[in-house]
């Protein structure tokens, strides 16, 4: 009974996952909506493997979990240890999703994509909007200095290597509502790409998660990597296979459990 109730929100999710990867274009998904998700597909084993395993030391608990086999005398002793020992369990596990949640909210998640199309977009927005990062492997700084430009540098003086002369000027003068020179003036933030490329995903974990440059470099990477399209890959084929593997497994276990219950009656 446990297996059933455990693989079928993995399997939907699953499909979800083949259904993304199958879009013309790359998706981005915030990264609270991305873990909703993954707690979606955990959802039947947080909700009754846990409690599965923590009552497994009964065995009239572990009769009902393995064969669904009700016997009330067994399982209502102790009633007032397991009703604690539950409630315990359930206030840990909320408590850990939702400070993982809260985490999850520097986080930005980009589906069906190459990685390599990800950096050289990322590359051409921050050329779009003046900014020079500095870049070491998949983590880019992005310093302040959009507040005016420096004077030219003197032969005793050393500019920053994230300076970038007339920066604000030309963030200024472009066409996009708003004044972003304005935004972004003394912004930092730091950028870390962290690439899989067999599944064709990236996530990107922003430092802090509320910076300004996130929302409009967001913005604009993403319609940059709409234009640009995704590239064919076998990705959702492999998922939406495995998907309905598991809901095909969880579909014939419940089917061996009803036809138990007949027979047994």
């Amino acid at each position: 009974m446990i297996f059933v109730v455990f693989l079928v929100p993995l399997g939907l999710y699953l499909l979800l996952l083949g259904h993304l990867n199958r879009q013309s274009k790359p998706v981005l998904v915030s990264g609270p909506t991305d873990f909703i998700g993954i707690l979606f597909a955990a959802s039947g084993f947080l909700l009754f493997g846990g409690p599965a395993i923590l009552t497994s030391l009964n065995e009239s608990w572990r009769s009902f979990w393995l064969l669904g086999d009700f016997r009330r005398d067994g399982m209502l002793a102790q009633w007032y240890f397991w009703v604690f020992l539950s409630a315990l369990y359930f206030v840990v596990v909320v408590a850990g999703s939702s400070f993982v949640l809260w985490r999850r909210r520097q986080m930005t998640s980009i589906y069906n994509v190459e990685p390599a199309q990800v950096e050289a977009s990322l590359d051409d927005v921050c050329k779009h909007y003046g900014l020079s990062p500095i870049r070491s492997g998949n983590v880019y700084v992005f310093g302040p200095g959009l507040e005016a430009p420096p004077p030219a540098p003197s032969p005793e003086g050393i500019q920053a290597p994230h300076a970038v002369a007339g920066m604000a000027q030309r963030v200024a003068r472009m066409d996009r509502p708003g004044n972003l020179a304005d935004e972004f003036a003394g912004q930092t933030a730091v950028l870390e790409l962290e690439t899989f490329r067999a599944l064709r995903h990236v996530t990107l974990r922003w430092d802090p998660s509320d910076s300004p440059l996130r929302t409009v470099i967001e913005q604009e990477l993403e319609r940059r990597l709409g234009d640009a399209g995704a590239p064919y890959h076998e990705t959702s084929i492999w998922l939406s296979m495995a998907g309905y593997l598991v809901l095909g497994t969880s579909l014939f276990a419940a089917a061996l459990l009803v036809t138990r219950s007949i027979l047994m009656r």
